[in-house]
């Protein structure tokens, strides 16, 4: 397998990331984001958008580690990826996610991702590790994926969005 970079986006206050014209020549989609929440708090959740689709029809599983561990199961939710610092937490500190979305370009099978995300927001009290699994219920080849928060990223959050080939 290869990695072919599709592109980073470097936010400016309150921005999102959107990727359109994916191509179709792919086995999975790979994100590799740092960024941070424009919010109130020290978290925020961070969610993607496939093919401008921002239906609940969604469902995911998602193992949390914050001081102990935990599993939960989600339907018909906003699709998910991952816990982030917000604006709140300690300066400076941006989260990592780290999500893949597999066999993208077909037109016969729904999606499923899989995400793990990390963030620390005030001196190892609040620190959260999320691992991520969950399905897209649709058919269509994905042309789009935008990675957004309520509010947005702040400035200089980055995601890249990568091609996986057989190459």
């Amino acid at each position: 397998m290869a990695f072919e970079s599709l592109g980073t986006i470097t936010m400016s206050y309150g921005g999102y990331a959107s990727f359109t014209n994916i191509p179709q020549d792919g086995q999975a989609l790979y994100a590799v984001m740092s960024v941070r929440a424009v919010s109130n708090s020290r978290d925020e959740s961070c969610y993607f958008y496939i093919n401008g689709d921002t239906s609940n029809s969604h469902y995911y599983r998602r193992f949390t580690g914050l001081n102990d561990a935990s599993a939960e199961n989600f339907r018909n939710e906003a699709p998910y990826v991952g816990q982030i610092n917000g604006s709140q937490s300690l300066a400076g500190l941006h989260s990592g996610i780290r999500m893949t979305l597999g066999n993208y370009a077909s037109t016969t099978t729904q999606k499923a991702w899989q995400a793990d995300s990390g963030m620390n927001s005030s001196y190892g009290q609040d620190n959260r590790l999320r691992v991520i699994s969950g399905s897209w219920n649709q058919s269509n080849a994905i042309t789009s994926i935008e990675f957004r928060t309520n509010q947005g990223f702040v400035a200089g959050s980055k995601v890249t969005l990568y091609k996986l080939t057989n190459a």
